[in-house]
């Protein structure tokens, strides 16, 4: 009987460390009030760069956006060890996923190919889709 029921137990505590970091309300733990103050102060300079006059600007606000949500992502303890693995392996957590992918794969132009341009409602959308995704997570921004 005393083996039954440390097999039940074993069962349990299998389950439930599976099943808890899935649930939202306990995942938003990841975030103490340092980051959530330094996240707040990172999107102030990303909007800061949005509302510039060049294109300089609006590219380093779609980069900041996407690094301040891979930000995020880590201190939630999502797996992987890259922003694409952690979106692929945490996909019920993100907000819109195919628009995040969206606003990534931008952020990946930008980096990646020497001559992409970026015009300013492509920036304000890649931004804004970051910034859904961020809220979702529990970001005070």
């Amino acid at each position: 009987m005393l083996y039954l029921i440390s097999i039940l137990v074993l069962i349990l505590g299998v389950v439930l460390l599976w099943w808890l970091p899935k649930v939202e309300f306990l995942s938003k733990r990841g975030l103490t009030k340092k980051d959530r103050e330094k996240i707040k102060n990172k999107w102030q300079e990303i909007k800061m760069l949005l509302a510039g006059t060049n294109n300089h600007e609006h590219r380093a606000a779609v980069i900041e956006a996407d690094k301040l949500l891979d930000f995020i992502m880590k201190k939630k303890n999502f797996i992987g060890d890259s922003f694409g693995n952690r979106l692929n392996s945490n996909k019920s957590r993100i907000y819109d996923l195919n628009k995040v992918w969206w606003a990534h794969k931008l952020r990946n132009q930008l980096v990646h190919e020497v001559e992409h341009k970026i015009v300013l409602g492509e920036a304000r959308k890649a931004v804004d889709i970051f910034g859904k995704a961020i809220r979702n997570l529990g970001g005070n921004i």
